[in-house]
């Protein structure tokens, strides 16, 4: 379920919101309530790190309206959705909602079907958004897990006089833009008398390199590579 929460000073409006609307059927769970533009906020804060995912809110309240309360929260949580209800002669100043970082904005008199379209339209972008997230997490986490490898190719290959693209060096090599070192270690000991050449032999090398690199520069970030010349 996504989590909402309502702002509302007017009393009958608010129990209107809370009680009539059937927000499961919707997919949302009312996560809390409040009068105004500043208790709002102090509940979200209060609801960290599971802040709502959208806030409902009227535009003219007492001690905070809605207007700084968008501006506030496009400020501090800007993932959150923020949807303004208005009566028909505030329009200009629900226009400057939207302008403020608003989603959209719902009329007064409240109409049941407006509000369930409005609310579907948030819930359909916000489930999009993290559609995304979700989508560009596991590429990161793909990326972190071939990025190793990437660079041990690609210094296997300039060791063997390969060429490589300006480009691919800049995005495997980010750090390596300014000054840098090179420790080139020759293991004059025969690998059949090591062990077979296979990926735990040169686990074990590589993380020998690891440890002889960081003693000798601690804390600096280094690449191996292990180049079997025979």
């Amino acid at each position: 379920f996504l989590s909402l929460i309502l702002v509302e000073d007017n009393t009958m409006t608010m129990n209107y919101l809370r009680y009539q609307i059937d927000w499961k059927s919707l997919g949302i769970k009312v996560a809390g309530a409040a009068a105004n533009g500043r208790k709002a906020l102090e509940l979200i804060e209060s609801m960290h790190p599971d802040v709502p995912d959208i806030v409902l809110t009227d535009i003219r309240m007492p001690v905070m309206d809605g207007l700084e309360l968008t501006e506030t929260i496009r400020g501090r949580w800007p993932h959150i959705k923020t949807i303004i209800l208005t009566a028909f002669d505030q329009f200009s100043y629900s226009q400057r909602a939207l302008k403020a970082g608003a989603l959209d904005y719902i009329l007064k008199p409240l109409n049941d079907a407006n509000l369930i379209q409005v609310m579907e339209r948030a819930s359909g972008i916000i489930m999009e958004e993290r559609h995304l997230r979700e989508k560009q997490d596991r590429l990161q986490r793909q990326n972190a897990r071939s990025l190793p490898l990437l660079r041990q190719d690609a210094l296997l290959r300039l060791i063997a006089g390969k060429a490589l693209d300006a480009a691919a060096l800049h995005d495997i090599f980010p750090q390596c833009l300014g000054h840098y070192c090179i420790a080139l270690f020759i293991v004059d000991q025969p690998v059949a008398d090591i062990g077979p050449w296979d990926g735990a032999l040169r686990e074990q090398l590589l993380q020998t390199l690891g440890a002889i690199a960081e003693s000798v520069r601690p804390g600096a970030e280094c690449l191996q590579a292990v180049y079997r010349d025979a």
